[in-house]
């Protein structure tokens, strides 16, 4: 017994030994030494920074569109090579902001429209310009397009449901009844 009791001491010695001096390099790969620990810094509160908007909420356009917005629409991408007969309003130029491989790919239209599409119909028997841009949300039960149509004065003669009644009949083609012409 005297044996087994020695053997127990002698392996307790052992194992504190060990922990003491031999094995120094298990307890650092297990935790950072005090001295490679950098000292604590006293906590100054900071001043939380602004958040950024996403770039896609800060241009969003707030408000009808405007004739500011549809500026240089002639140099725009035009859905008719000759002026056509509109359903409701006479001879008509129409013109797309979007590049032609965009809104047709293919040369076949893709629907819906991309967001920020902005369309212009110039009523050349009237003088009278119709516009419709698309904004994500603002009206999804209409797939976000917003309508208005000005005359001569620039005054506002119609607007989003105005426009709604005819062109809920063109909902499959995105609210849009004119075909684009295919390029020469």
């Amino acid at each position: 017994m005297k044996r087994a009791v020695l053997v127990i001491l002698i392996l307790i010695s052992m194992g504190l030994v060990l922990s003491a001096v031999g094995c120094e390099e298990a307890k650092e790969s297990k935790e950072p030494s005090k001295k490679s620990q950098p000292k604590a810094e006293k906590s100054v509160p900071k001043e939380p920074e602004p958040k950024e908007e996403p770039a896609e909420e800060a241009q969003k356009p707030s408000g009808p569109p405007t004739l500011a917005d549809t500026e240089g629409y002639k140099q725009w991408l035009k859905f008719n090579r000759e002026p056509i007969e509109g359903r409701t309003h006479g001879l008509t130029d129409i013109y797309v902001n979007q590049d032609r491989d965009v809104i047709a790919p293919h040369g076949i239209l893709k629907f819906p429209f991309p967001d920020g599409t902005i369309i212009v119909k110039e009523i050349l028997s009237s003088d009278l310009i119709s516009i419709m841009r698309k904004v994500k949300g603002a009206d999804p039960a209409h797939n976000d397009w917003e309508w208005i149509e000005y005359d001569a004065e620039e005054s506002v003669i119609g607007k989003d449901a105005s426009c709604w009644g005819c062109h809920e009949q063109a909902k499959a083609m995105d609210y849009v009844f004119t075909d684009l012409e295919k390029s020469e």
